[in-house]
């Protein structure tokens, strides 16, 4: 059982996420094992045979091995291969008998999958094997069907996959990460021909005891929002493929049985997704992608506010947790067909023929189907995220349309009334998703192409009880309500510039149905304008977009390292507020060697036109002072050579600590020189010592930062 374990460690240390399951596969490396006689069985001189140089890995159409079930541990071993190839160190080819050997308590149900260890049997030769041609002897026979995989384009040479993987699988050798891409050059005919026939398993399989029906699925991809929908336009580029990442792991999980992932080990007691890589995001980033993901995203019922982010900047990876109920396929299945049939009977009562009339009917319809859970706020304010305070009576999770959905008791807060009604008014064809503050959630609502705040949690005074108070009103409207000293409808600073500002409340009476158009964008100079026409009285209304006026980097110099450096751009308008990253696209140039690095800002959509070119310096790695040693009137100085991207080095030594008088510098304009001495200077006297580098660029020269510094007294 050793080998396993340390199998598995190595997998999890390197978060391998891609292998094919219903398939046998390489395992991670191995320990090495003696190649002496006694080790391996053979018998005869050694010099009478000859050394295995190197061993072939075994064919991809023998390594993808379909096992539906167990079966015995003999039945296991004959599906693999008896015979191997192998090249002798006189350059001769090779079949080989190979047995094999079972590293797995075969017996165990837990296990999914079986580790064997295959040992060759030749007594002409010696299978004197590197650690890496030990690899090639070990293979995998896994039992589960959590891959859905599908060709989705037959026009180029190269075959471009959707590939979604289960949180738990590895896929060796293929070197295809998940999701949706084109197949490297490198990607052989074998590779081509195995994953079609694992394609091929999965399509007709259809992964039935988990796959929803096509009601449910309809009615899921009805209150999903489309790639056109407002907030998701909102994000930057980056931002978006974090977002579309996210989403096909919701995808796996809702429609095709993925499973979660279990995080016990890393001391957290729920099921998560897989880590999903977080690109060049910072971590404040990532956690506002993930709220915006659940804000805009009804139908991930089963993702709690529970996140993990681990790495660093430009390498993080965040995984969700799970609800406990609705963490296995089987559970995830059961709860979106209840819910998605309780929404589809509800959703049928909604009635109008505007969208004014149906947002109207769907709010009426919300606060007289579910009720304040007003025990679940008191079991939160008493705790903290433990599993017993995100139940309502054990049975609705209250942050999801699970608590609205499913169960008898109909008990729901804030975030299960906004995710709600956002399910509601997507089935009526209305867009909406919802904002937070720090403690309340709330939903925008777009009607007449205008956006409205509306908050169907306060509108339910109980039973059939409505208040059409919070129905489609402006954002001051809406604070209004808070109270002395409350902030419940002020959003959190994550919102600034994603969702839109609603400035006016719906009027009945007026019956307005805007039309907007721009008539004019706003340039890097000057301001633009929104007109607005009501389709049915004819009022006319305008209203400014302010022009881009502060432009701010993140930092205006950076230091070397090896790496394309892209910092973080803030713009805000004429009017002093953050304009939406996703109006415009940053490119960077000249942004990895030491000098000037160009960002280039340029404006898109429908707001605004025009480009604004920044600058931000790259100076040179520092180095550091050796040793001072001290000589007759003068000292020795040595220091670590930073060869990369340094023309050469600047020491300064003065008798003032501060260098504000008395200091003297010597250029040193070879970057391998590491020491040089200081002489004809006062005996007996205390000087202090600093270093740094340059490097000349286009007749500019860039300078590290200085040194710590390091005194010295001279000699007589």
């Amino acid at each position: 059982m050793r080998y396993r374990k340390l199998m598995y460690r190595t997998i999890k240390a390197a978060a391998a996420l891609c292998m094919i399951t219903s398939c046998v596969a390489l395992a991670s490396p191995a320990d090495t094992h003696s190649a002496d006689d006694e080790a391996t069985g053979y018998s005869g001189e050694a010099a009478d045979r000859l050394t295995v140089e190197e061993v072939e890995a075994a064919p991809v159409e023998d390594r993808v091995i379909s096992a539906e079930e167990k079966g015995t541990e003999e039945e296991a071993i004959q599906s693999l291969p008896d015979t191997w190839s192998v090249t002798l160190e006189d350059g001769t080819e090779k079949e080989v008998s190979v047995t094999w050997e079972c590293m797995d308590d075969f017996d165990n149900d837990e296990y999914t999958s079986y580790v064997f260890k295959g040992k060759i049997e030749d007594d002409e030769i010696s299978p004197d094997l590197s650690e890496n041609d030990e690899d090639k002897l070990i293979m995998e026979i896994c039992f589960e069907s959590e891959v859905k995989a599908e060709r989705i384009s037959e026009d180029s040479e190269v075959p471009v996959y959707e590939v979604v993987l289960s949180p738990n699988s590895i896929i060796p050798d293929l070197e295809k990460e998940q999701g949706t891409g084109e197949v490297s050059d490198d990607f052989t005919e074998d590779y081509r021909e195995a994953a079609d026939a694992v394609i091929e398993v999965v399509q007709e399989e259809k992964l039935e005891n988990s796959k929803l029906s096509d009601e449910a699925t309809e009615l899921f991809q009805s209150i999903s929002p489309t790639k056109d929908n407002y907030l998701y336009n909102q994000l930057t580029d980056e931002e978006q493929v974090f977002y579309n990442e996210i989403d096909k792991w919701v995808t796996n999980y809702l429609y095709y049985g993925g499973s979660m992932t279990d995080t016990a080990a890393s001391g957290i007691t729920y099921r998560t997704t897989a880590y999903i890589a977080a690109g060049n995001l910072t971590a404040e980033q990532v956690k506002d992608v993930r709220w915006y993901y659940t804000a805009n995203n009804p139908q991930a019922f089963f993702l709690s506010n529970l996140i993990i982010v681990s790495g660093s900047t430009g390498n993080l990876k965040m995984a969700i947790a799970a609800y406990p109920d609705a963490d296995t396929p089987a559970e995830i299945k059961a709860k979106a067909e209840e819910i998605a049939g309780n929404i589809l009977d509800l959703s049928d009562g909604i009635s109008g023929s505007t969208e004014y009339a149906k947002s109207k009917s769907a709010y009426e319809l919300l606060c007289g189907y579910v009720d304040y859970d007003y025990d679940a706020v008191k079991n939160q304010n008493e705790g903290s995220l433990k599993q017993e305070n995100w139940v309502a009576g054990n049975i609705s999770y209250e942050q999801s349309i699970i608590s609205v959905f499913s169960g008898s008791r109909r008990l729901t807060v804030c975030a299960g009334y906004s995710k709600s009604y956002t399910a509601l008014l997507r089935r009526a064809g209305i867009d909406s998703f919802s904002v937070t503050s720090s403690s309340h959630e709330w939903n925008k609502v777009d009607v007449g192409g205008n956006w409205y705040a509306t908050d169907t949690t306060w509108a339910d005074r109980g039973g059939s009880n409505v208040s059409y108070n919070y129905l489609l009103k402006s954002d001051e409207t809406l604070m209004s309500y808070d109270g002395t000293g409350k902030e419940s409808h002020v959003w959190q600073s994550r919102w600034e510039g994603r969702a839109p500002v609603s400035e006016s409340d719906y009027s009945e009476a007026t019956g307005h149905k805007w039309s907007t158009k721009v008539t004019r964008k706003a340039t890097c100079a000057k301001n633009g304008v929104i007109t607005r026409t009501c389709k049915n009285c004819g009022d006319i209304e305008t209203r400014t977009i302010y022009y881009p006026k502060t432009f701010k980097l993140a930092a205006a110099s950076y230091v070397y390292s090896g790496k394309a450096i892209k910092p973080a751009v803030t713009v805000k308008g004429s009017d002093g507020k953050a304009i939406a990253a996703g109006n415009y696209t940053v490119t960077y140039s000249d942004n990895k060697n030491v000098g000037e690095a160009a960002v280039t800002i340029k404006f898109k959509g429908n707001y605004y036109s025009g480009t604004r070119r920044l600058s931000f310096t790259i100076k040179p790695k520092a180095t550091t002072l050796s040793s001072l040693a001290a000589g007759s009137k003068g000292f020795t100085v040595k220091w670590k050579k930073q060869a990369t991207q340094v023309s050469g080095y600047q020491i300064q030594y003065s008798t003032n600590s501060k260098f504000t008088s008395d200091d003297k510098t010597v250029t040193i304009r070879k970057p391998g020189t590491v020491t040089r001495t200081i002489s004809k200077l006062m005996g007996k006297k205390r000087y202090y010592v600093r270093i740094r580098t340059y490097r000349k660029v286009n007749g500019t020269t860039y300078y590290s930062a200085w040194s710590d510094l390091k005194a010295v007294v001279t000699k007589k």
